[in-house]
Parts: C-alpha cells; sequence; structure tokens
C-alpha cells in the first residue's frame, strides 16, 4: 500500500512541476544548493588537514579555476570564464605573548600594566614572527562570462551558485554571454 501512495505522490509532484514553473525553479535552486553543499563539503576536508596546507589553496587550483569548473557542469553553461575581485588581500595574525602587572598605589587605585611581544622563531633562514592565524582575502565580486548565459534559467543557476558560495550579494555578481570565438584571418 504505502508503495502505491508514492507512486501517485510522484505522479502528482511530475504533474505540478509541468504546469508550475515556481515549483520547477525551487527545485533546480535546491538540486544547485546541493551541489553547492558538496562543493564547500570538500573544502571543509581540506581545512581539516594540517596548517601547512590550510595556508595555501591547492597548488594545481586557485579558487577561479575551482568556481569555473563548478559552474561550467551547470546544464546549459556551456564554455566558462571567471574572475573574481578582492577587496583585500589576505592578512597575517601573528602569536604574542603578554604579561600583565598589577600594583596597589599609596592612593589605593590598583594599577595595571600590560605588555605583549610579538612570538620570535629561529630557523635556518633567520627569525621570523609565528603566525597564529591567516584571515582570507574577502570576495568583492564575481564576473562569469559563459556560452550559455543568453538563457535567463542558467543566468539564474550562476548567480545563486556563485551568491551562495561567496556570501555576496547578487549586485556583486556579474553574467554575460561569452563572444563567439573566431580565428583571425
Amino acid at each position: 500500500m504505502k508503495l502505491e501512495t508514492l507512486k501517485t505522490a510522484g505522479k502528482t509532484l511530475l504533474q505540478r512541476l509541468k504546469t508550475d514553473k515556481r515549483a520547477l525553479a525551487l527545485l533546480c535552486a535546491a538540486a544547485v544548493l546541493l551541489v553547492l553543499a558538496a562543493f564547500l563539503q570538500t573544502g571543509k576536508d581540506q581545512a581539516k588537514q594540517p596548517a601547512a596546507h590550510a595556508l595555501s589553496p591547492p597548488a594545481a587550483q586557485s579558487d577561479e579555476e575551482r568556481l569555473c569548473a563548478l559552474l561550467s557542469s551547470i546544464r546549459g553553461a556551456g564554455k566558462t570564464r571567471v574572475m573574481i575581485t578582492y577587496s583585500e588581500g589576505a592578512q597575517t595574525v601573528f602569536a604574542a605573548e603578554s604579561d600583565r602587572e598589577t600594583s596597589v598605589g599609596a592612593d589605593g587605585d590598583t594599577r595595571t600594566k600590560a605588555k605583549s611581544d610579538p612570538v620570535i622563531l629561529k630557523n635556518e633562514n633567520g627569525q621570523s614572527g609565528l603566525a597564529e592565524r591567516v584571515i582570507e582575502p574577502k570576495v568583492q565580486g564575481v564576473a562569469v562570462v559563459c556560452a550559455g548565459a543568453s538563457n535567463t534559467f542558467v543566468r539564474t543557476q550562476i548567480i545563486a551558485a556563485v551568491s551562495a558560495l561567496f556570501a555576496i550579494s547578487t549586485n556583486h555578481i556579474s553574467v554575460a554571454e561569452m563572444a563567439d570565438q573566431e580565428e583571425p584571418s
């Protein structure tokens, strides 16, 4: 009896998707979000690797290459090129040793002196500060040029994917159709 109920529900859903474009768009958006979740999960797995790997992106792929590969896999997008702009560069936060000294003055007031010095490491190349963490640069905008950008549905999926990946508003994402590539004569 449960199998019949599932079949009926499936048929009803398919009929509704054929007639209701909003439901179809919602289903497609959910599919894009699932792909993005898998993409982001891969990034989390890489973040669990030792700190030396966390400070630099994988050698073979930049953010632009990874985004281009993802967007070109969207049905109808076709050949894709992307450019990402950042608001500022990466910032390194260095570890520091803190020393506090508290004293009570003759007037009964408590005074605290704080001193902070950077942690310095000595190695064969000299001295360097101990990096505590690296704050990655913030994405400011993304430009996407692809063969399928004239299709409104493809354009919407690309904008949703980029917005979700980089947590930027859609007005910082540009999607344009790729020009026909003709060889110069």
